[in-house]
């Protein structure tokens, strides 16, 4: 009995030392000025109203946000950041001067911040009037691709006119 508990602490043990990270969703817009970029996040289904309160504060530029966290005991590299969507799509900004830097090495128990223009993906809304479902993954330099649990729905800017 002794033994068997021993190897089970072993191989939790084992499972915990590892980098464990965490990934979470957001939806904000960017605000640039002379005093710099500035980041505001809301809910992941904003309404009209929220828009307004965004447009008004300045925050013009739609962004989706993703929070990564490293919980275990090791450090992890991020490699690449991307928005996604149910029919394939995939975009990204390979660089970008208010984004930390990719690759970039999360230490044990940090969290770091990226965003990524929604730019492209509302262009390819608009252009078919179809919503999409859309996320944001996170690759590890293991080659781990996590996924957010949080998904936002992103639905054209107009209607289509009537033919």
């Amino acid at each position: 009995m002794l033994s068997l508990a021993s190897l089970v602490w072993q191989a939790a043990t084992w499972v915990l030392s590892g980098s464990r990270v965490r990934v979470a969703l957001r939806r904000g817009g960017l605000r640039r000025d002379a005093h710099g970029t500035a980041r505001l996040s809301g809910p992941l289904q904003p309404t009209e109203g929220d828009y307004a309160v965004m447009r008004d504060q300045g925050f013009t530029d739609e962004v989706l946000i993703v929070d990564v966290r490293n919980v275990g005991r090791m450090p992890v590299s991020v490699d690449t950041i991307t928005i996604n969507t149910e029919d394939g799509w995939g975009f990204g900004r390979l660089a970008d001067p208010e984004n930390p830097e990719l690759p970039h090495r999360l230490e044990p128990g940090s969290k770091q911040t990226w965003h990524v223009d929604l730019e492209a993906l509302q262009r390819l809304v608009d252009a078919d009037f179809r919503c999409r479902d859309a996320w944001m993954t996170v690759e590890l330099a293991t080659g781990k691709v996590l996924r957010t649990k949080e998904v936002t729905k992103v639905s054209p800017s107009s209607k289509p006119a009537p033919d």
